[in-house]
C-alpha cells in the first residue's frame, strides 16, 4: 500500500495516511474503473469493515471528492441502486473488526468527517454488488 501525505501546517488538511487506518495487506485500486473497484471489494473477507465515507449520484462528483482530498490511491467505490436510482459508494480501508473501523473514523480529518463516516461490513457490500 502507498503511504501519501500532504504535508502543511493545518493538520485539519493532512492526508489520511495509510499506515493510520488501513490494516491490511491487500492493494487498493490504482484505477478510477468501476470493474476494477468491484473485483478489490470481492476480494475482501465478507466479516471485515470497511468505512463509507460518501455516498451519491453523481460519479464525477465523488472522483472530484477523491481528487480534491488526495484519496485516488487511498480509496475505492462501487455503483450500487438506491431508491430506484443510481447510487455510488466511496470507501476507505478493510478493518478485522467493528471497533478498529470505529478507531479509523477518528482519525479521518476534519473535512473528511463532514461526510459523517460510518463502519460497514463487506458483507453487506458484497450483497448490494450481487443484486447489480
Amino acid at each position: 500500500i502507498q503511504t501519501a501525505a500532504k504535508t502543511t501546517n493545518k493538520t485539519s488538511d493532512v492526508l489520511i495516511k495509510t499506515s493510520d487506518i488501513i490494516t491490511n495487506d491487500n492493494n487498493l485500486p490504482q484505477s478510477l474503473d468501476l470493474t476494477t473497484h468491484a473485483a478489490w471489494l470481492w476480494s475482501q473477507n465478507p466479516q471485515h469493515f470497511t468505512i463509507q465515507l460518501l455516498g451519491g449520484h453523481n460519479l464525477d462528483a465523488l472522483r472530484s471528492f477523491m481528487q480534491k482530498h488526495q484519496l485516488q490511491n487511498l480509496a475505492y467505490f462501487y455503483r450500487t441502486r438506491r431508491n430506484g436510482k443510481q447510487w455510488f459508494v466511496l470507501l476507505h480501508g478493510s478493518y478485522t473488526d467493528h471497533e478498529k473501523a470505529r478507531s479509523a473514523i477518528g482519525k479521518v480529518p476534519a473535512e473528511i468527517s463532514k461526510t459523517r463516516p460510518w463502519p460497514r461490513r463487506f458483507e453487506d457490500i458484497h450483497g448490494e454488488l450481487s443484486s447489480q
